[in-house]
């Protein structure tokens, strides 16, 4: 069940990495699990029969599982500090001190290669979206639209608007000054139009 498991763990990749956190998660191994999993026996145990010996018995545990934990984090320190060298960069000494210190570890990318991954779909969307996937007859019936439907946009292009005349410099002192009454400025008019022409044509805030 565990190689099932791990077999479709490593297939299918987990969409949202889990957000839950342990501060021991650096130097946990299985003596650590061991000892832990002995103090949540003995704290039930004393849950349900709250006496001195299973107090007791308790205290013992806990400190037990305390000098492991211990232990554990000195011996993984030590293995740390084995591996610096002049050629170690302090990036990775900081991010060793985070982890010491019990911070979150990084969450690892949804994909185990991202970069190879995104342009592998983008190329399938690509030839999947493509016109050479049309019919033979489709793609002849393109062609012959496509001269014609070049000539409408240049067309287009060519027919005059009510929206491409320039702005007025009333509407640009206008817009400026709603502007301005939002962010909660004061600007005068003279000072608000001497900005419209420098922002317009420095040139012509000269002959002004």
């Amino acid at each position: 069940m565990a190689a099932i498991q791990t077999a479709a763990t490593t297939a299918i990749p987990m969409c949202a990495p889990s957000r839950r956190h342990q501060t021991d998660w650096w130097y946990y191994n299985d003596e650590v699990r061991e000892h832990n999993h002995r103090v949540n026996l003995h704290r039930k145990l004393y849950k349900k029969r709250p006496n001195p010996s299973n107090l007791r018995l308790l205290q013992e545990v806990v400190a037990r599982a305390w000098q492991v934990s211990l232990r554990a984090k000195e011996d993984k320190w030590l293995e740390w500090c084995a591996t610096f060298s002049q050629h170690t960069s302090l990036g990775q000494m900081w991010r060793s001190v985070r982890m010491a210190s019990g911070a979150a570890p990084p969450r690892p990318a949804a994909h185990p290669h991202p970069q190879q991954e995104a342009e592998r779909l983008a190329t399938t969307f690509t030839s999947r979206g493509s016109s050479d996937q049309l019919p033979l007859h489709t793609r002849r019936t393109q062609q012959q639209l496509q001269p014609h439907r070049d000539e409408a946009i240049r067309e287009a292009m060519e027919v005059a608007d009510m929206t491409d005349r320039p702005f007025s410099l009333q509407e640009l002192q206008q817009a400026k000054s709603e502007k301005c009454q939002d962010l909660g400025l004061k600007i005068s008019a003279e000072k608000t139009r001497a900005m419209m022409l420098k922002a317009a044509d420095p040139a012509w805030q000269l002959r002004v």
